[in-house]
């Protein structure tokens, strides 16, 4: 893993190009994400990286239950508390 921005920009356009190929050859592709897909998953950097290849591309994101919305309200218990960040 790596946090250079430059670095993790090519590695995306790679996994990108990768994907572009099984949609050229008319196939579907899927990217699997635990939780919200928009909200701090790598899926956005692979959307990115297939929206710069494919600019026509119709990508159709499916949202999941976010494990927020799975905590029944009436355990009246939080999430976090204090410094558990």
């Amino acid at each position: 893993m790596t946090a250079d921005r430059e670095e993790l920009a090519a590695k995306w356009d790679v996994a990108a190009a990768r994907v572009a190929v099984v949609l050229a050859a008319g196939e579907d592709a899927c990217f699997l994400t635990l939780g919200d897909p928009l909200l701090y998953s790598t899926y956005i950097y692979l959307l990115r990286a297939l929206r710069k290849q494919l600019p026509n591309l119709k990508a159709i994101t499916v949202r999941g239950s976010r494990p927020s919305a799975l905590r029944p309200p009436w355990r009246n218990s939080p999430w976090a508390k204090g410094a558990s960040r």
